[in-house]
């Protein structure tokens, strides 16, 4: 049973989720699936044109999907391994009390 409790909003990770999630409606929104339809526009072409798709561009899709699979792991919580850029930025809460303080 679930139960209600406001610990999890003082954790740095929490806020990284929230903020990783609005970032990447926006990028998703407005550059992903115009990035998608030209990809297959290109390949498309050169499949007309030349007979295959450019394997280059092929190589490039396959690492963009992988990072996708990584972001929606971490997005629908299946995963908290943080994807890029996000797996570099510390989680503990003292570390940014540390930089942040005066003394």
């Amino acid at each position: 049973m679930m139960s209600f409790s406001f610990g999890h909003l003082i954790r740095v990770s929490t806020w990284f989720r929230i903020f990783f999630t609005l970032i990447l409606y926006y990028i998703v929104q407005n550059f992903f699936l115009q990035l998608v339809f030209l990809v297959s526009i290109i390949q498309l072409l050169s499949m007309l044109f030349f007979g295959q798709p450019i394997i280059m561009l092929a190589s490039y899709c396959r690492g963009v999907m992988e990072y996708c699979q990584d972001v929606l792991l971490y997005l629908l919580f299946l995963s908290e391994n943080r994807p890029y850029p996000l797996n570099y930025i510390p989680d503990d809460i003292e570390y940014y009390q540390r930089l942040f303080s005066k003394g």
